[in-house]
């Protein structure tokens, strides 16, 4: 295991053995985790991300992917802390990548501001995140679309790919 990464694993409900079958449709499954909580740190000996999930689970022809269930993901960046949640995510042990599948939405914990995609990849090393998908921005008085988007998780600056469109709702003095 290197450095920068920490795992706490309480409980590990199966583990089976290898098995030299490769049928695409039968994927023999060999670990099972419960309660896993993922961390990571820079080199500076910072933490930089922490995932936690109730479900994991590794695959014996994949061994460097292991996959979440339900996961929620937090990430510091140097101002602010941001969360991230989605249905499924997958992370690659090699590149640092974190893929977040299905209902994703990221958002930053001080503020108003929340991301909604269907897929968001986040580079743990490079300390980004980007997707070629729809993305849909929430914030206080603005709401953003467009198609794809690179995020600098460290300055939390934005970038768009296209197709955007914002819409800003005025404040209402009442």
């Amino acid at each position: 295991m290197d450095w920068h990464r920490k795992f706490l694993l309480p409980n590990i409900a199966a583990i089976s053995s290898f098995t030299k079958d490769k049928t695409p449709e039968k994927k023999t499954l060999s670990v099972y985790i419960n309660q896993l909580e993922r961390k990571h740190f820079n080199e500076q000996g910072i933490l930089t991300s922490k995932v936690h999930t109730d479900h994991a689970f590794q695959y014996s022809d994949t061994p460097d992917i292991l996959h979440f269930e339900l996961p929620t993901f937090y990430f510091s960046g140097s101002n602010a802390l941001l969360r991230g949640k989605s249905t499924t995510a997958i992370g690659v042990y090699k590149t640092e990548l974190t893929i977040l599948q299905g209902d994703v939405t990221f958002s930053r914990m001080e503020d108003a501001l929340t991301i909604y995609s269907d897929e968001l990849s986040v580079d743990n090393k490079k300390q980004a995140a980007y997707t070629e998908k729809p993305v849909k921005i929430d914030h206080s008085n603005s709401k953003t679309q467009a198609v794809g988007m690179q995020l600098n998780l460290e300055t939390e600056t934005i970038q768009l790919n296209s197709h955007v469109h914002t819409f800003y709702q005025p404040d209402t003095v009442h």
